[in-house]
């Protein structure tokens, strides 16, 4: 009686053990973002990269005139699960530039299915699912004559030349392409970028001069109203002091 008594004790014990042994925490993997797009094997884009906390950044140091930056976030690595990622990104050597990182930029392949941007790593893609990093600027709207109703759009920019702003496109539905060198790409909120016509990339904008039939639309002095020939769209750009 009393070795069963002993057993019936040991199980227990062991299952105690059991349960409160601590899960496994899976430890950060090390990447490096890629700056620019010739690594890529599908559609991608160079844009900025920039957080809303800068509590991210762990260490910093000068390499080459620039800057590389270590973040701490959490993302998804091509298939694997959400975890934390130690991310090596260099910025531009400007840190007064439009963003924390100054003018540096991300290989982007466009946005997950939860509206996450998606970069090019040295190990792959990655999912960055730290709302805490913005790619692009959203400093772009489009409104729809119609309804008034206001849209944001990422741009590849903050810098709004009239360069930058030739680059952006819309078609009749007021969905946006980008020109980035001699191709066209289209871009969509919630899935990964695509190579589509050139033409798609042909809409024709002109600087309107006369907002006073915009009386609904509260512009700020900042702002500059662009028509969108045969769009029922107009786009409206925020200059920014960079």
């Amino acid at each position: 009686m009393k070795k069963l008594i002993f057993i019936l004790i040991t199980v227990l014990f062991l299952n105690v053990q059991a349960q409160t042994k601590p899960l496994a925490v899976l430890e950060p993997t090390d990447l490096a973002i890629s700056r620019n797009c010739r690594k890529a094997e599908k559609a991608c884009v160079s844009m900025e990269l920039d957080t809303v906390d800068k509590s991210l950044i762990v260490d910093r140091k000068p390499v080459n005139g620039e800057t590389e930056y270590t973040l701490k976030v959490f993302g998804k690595l091509e298939k694997e699960a959400e975890k934390e990622h130690i991310l090596k990104f260099i910025g531009g050597g400007d840190e007064k530039g439009c963003t924390v990182f100054g003018r540096g930029t991300a290989a982007v392949m466009g946005f997950s299915p939860m509206g996450n941007p998606i970069v090019l790593t040295d190990r792959g893609n990655l999912e960055l699912t730290s709302k805490l990093i913005t790619m692009g600027a959203s400093n772009i709207q489009m409104v729809n004559l119609n309804s008034l109703k206001r849209e944001a759009y990422l741009s590849k920019s903050q810098d709004m030349t009239p360069a930058a702003i030739s680059r952006i496109h819309f078609d009749s539905s007021g969905d946006l392409y980008f020109i980035d060198g001699t191709e066209c790409f289209e871009f969509r909120k919630k899935e990964a970028f695509r190579k589509v016509d050139i033409k798609k990339c042909e809409s024709k904008k002109i600087e309107m001069k006369d907002t006073s039939k915009l009386e609904k639309i509260r512009l700020k002095s900042d702002q500059e109203v662009y028509e969108i020939k045969d769009v029922p769209y107009i786009m409206i750009i925020e200059k920014t002091t960079c």
